[in-house]
């Protein structure tokens, strides 16, 4: 087994300990994390996404859809109505609790806002993750979203392994652990396929046309840079104008240079000219 496949197997152990902690504290839990990915799943189905596969984790699901591109701001739609399904819960049930607030509605309420308040942190796998870097996407370039939303994991898995010592170590804080432990696994696991990731989108760039209002941009590189560094540069909104040197008569399209990329490699940029 692979150093990476050894790092996703420690996540998914500590997801399969999350979840069993949470279940054994109240099966409530998985009801509503159930309600949180029916959320996703109806919000893809009108906007025309097929579904592919459920996987389960303890904070939601991972869903996976059929089409290989989603588009970026169907994504950011998607992602925000798992959270928006646990909200509306806990916002039901608070003006339940003015009737009636006994431990059972006290306790949903509190579930509700658990699953909310965690599947909005902005880091790579939570919902709030997947918005910001959508986000982010349309205004710098691929590579530093999916830095800044993995890195973002790192920090706030530090941040969550930090409480414990000021809750004197007590038995809840097991979870606060499990959790710390997966949000930095997690992280450092999809800053290691951060290069897949810029594929994947700079090949979404590629087959969508009209993405937004796209704008022109020229930027200039030396003759012997390797193209996978220009692409790491793209963003979503953006059409970029690649040009070596200033030489602003001899150019060539992004869609040219991820074109080149999957056909010839990681060549140089001289060589694309070639």
């Amino acid at each position: 087994m692979g150093h990476n496949s050894k790092t996703e197997f420690f996540v998914r152990a500590i997801y399969g300990l999350i979840l069993i902690f949470l279940i054994s504290k109240s099966y409530l839990y998985f009801i509503f994390i159930a309600l949180h990915e029916l959320g996703h799943l109806i919000c893809g189905v009108i906007l025309g996404y097929k579904i592919k596969k459920l996987s389960l984790l303890p904070f939601g699901f991972s869903l996976c859809f059929k089409e290989v591109f989603i588009k970026p701001r169907d994504n950011i739609i998607i992602s925000l109505f798992g959270p928006l399904t646990n909200l509306i819960f806990f916002v039901l049930f608070y003006i339940i609790s003015f009737i009636s607030s006994s431990n059972i509605i006290v306790g949903l309420m509190n579930i509700n806002i658990v699953l909310f308040v965690f599947n909005i942190i902005p880091v790579g796998f939570l919902d709030g993750g997947r918005i910001l870097k959508e986000v982010l996407s349309m205004f710098i370039s691929f590579y530093l979203a999916n830095l800044i939303i993995n890195l973002n994991g790192i920090i706030f898995g530090c941040i969550i392994l930090m409480l414990p010592i000021y809750m004197g170590w007590a038995i809840n804080s097991i979870i606060l652990i499990l959790i710390s432990l997966s949000l930095i696994a997690n992280s450092i696991l999809q800053i290691k396929w951060i290069k897949m990731s810029i594929i994947q989108e700079a090949l979404y760039k590629k087959f969508n046309k009209n993405f937004l209002n796209n704008k022109e941009k020229v930027k200039f590189y030396s003759e012997d840079t390797k193209i996978f560094d220009i692409m790491k540069n793209f963003s979503f909104n953006i059409n970029y104008v690649i040009g070596i040197d200033k030489n602003k008569e001899n150019t060539i399209s992004d869609k040219e240079i991820i074109k080149f990329y999957f056909t010839k490699g990681n060549i140089t940029l001289r060589e694309c000219f070639d």
